[in-house]
């Protein structure tokens, strides 16, 4: 048997990627349940491709699909009384 060593190092994310990953995140989450759509607009890319599945009033499933600009928008329109129904559907 031949066994082969490499001398390359490989290397993780650095403390300095993780602050950038843990700020992307809570602008994503925080600028959405706050109505801040600057926050995620800032983090999100502009060819967003974002997969929701949504149930109809016949408890049928379908995937439907979000993109940018929508996102941006429901962020801006986003409201108590939804914020509170979509918490009380988890709950179920």
């Amino acid at each position: 048997m031949i066994m082969l060593a490499s001398t390359s190092t490989l290397f993780g994310q650095t403390i300095n990627d993780s602050l950038l990953i843990k700020e992307t995140a809570l602008n994503y989450i925080e600028g959405l349940w706050t109505n801040n759509y600057k926050r995620v607009e800032k983090d999100i890319h502009p060819e967003l491709a974002k997969r929701v599945i949504k149930k109809d009033d016949k408890g049928n499933y379908r995937l439907s699909n979000m993109g940018y600009s929508e996102l941006l928008y429901y962020t801006k329109t986003l409201t108590q009384k939804t914020r509170n129904r979509r918490n009380h559907l988890k709950q179920m």
